[in-house]
Parts: structure tokens; sequence; C-alpha cells
């Protein structure tokens, strides 16, 4: 799921900021060869990000209660979250987790 959690956006990024308007438009590469330059791209940079993202998430990789399903409920629904609020829905969605709040340290996040 960490994984997923940065490949998407930085496959969406260099997409929209470099496959298309550089190397499509302005260097005239083809669709096929800038999509194997695009996925070579951003599996160098997912590998080199999944440690950082890891460590942030440590306290869900390794739990150290005891209440082992609060924690996988909310290691699931914190990203979850962070993609909605930073993806411009303003849902609010964390307010209705609460309850998990304390059962992790990404309530002081």
């Amino acid at each position: 799921m960490l994984v997923l959690l940065l490949l998407y956006p930085i496959v969406y990024w260099f997409g929209l900021k470099i496959e298309l308007p550089i190397l499509m438009r302005d260097m005239g590469m083809s669709r096929p060869y800038s999509l194997f330059l695009a996925n070579v791209v951003s599996v160098g940079v997912t590998g080199f990000l999944v440690p950082w993202v890891a460590g942030y998430f440590k306290w869900w990789l390794e739990p150290a209660g005891k209440n082992l399903t609060r924690t996988n409920l909310a290691g699931v629904a914190r990203p979850c979250c962070d993609l909605r609020r930073h993806g411009g829905s303003g849902s609010g969605c964390c307010s209705r987790l609460v309850t998990l709040r304390g059962a992790s340290p990404w309530a002081s996040a």
C-alpha cells in the first residue's frame, strides 16, 4: 500500500509535467518511448522514497501495542485520508476516525 501511495503521484506528476510537455511535445518522442522512460524514472524514484515513507509509517509496519486491529485500521485510514485531504475533496474523513486516533502515534501528526 505504501508503494502505491508513492507510485501514483509520481507517475501522475511525471506524466503531467515532464512526459507530455517536454518529452512528447518539445522533443518529439513517441508515446511508447516516453512511457518506457516514465516507468523507469517512476520506479527509481519510488525505490528511493520507500524507505523514507516506511520510516514515517513505522508505527504501522512494526506495531508495538496489543490492539493490532485498531493499528491496522488506522494504518489503512491514514494514507486514504491524506490522499483525500490533499486531493482537494475536503470531505473531512479523518474527523470520522476520532475513535482510532488514540490507537497510534499518528494522532500527533
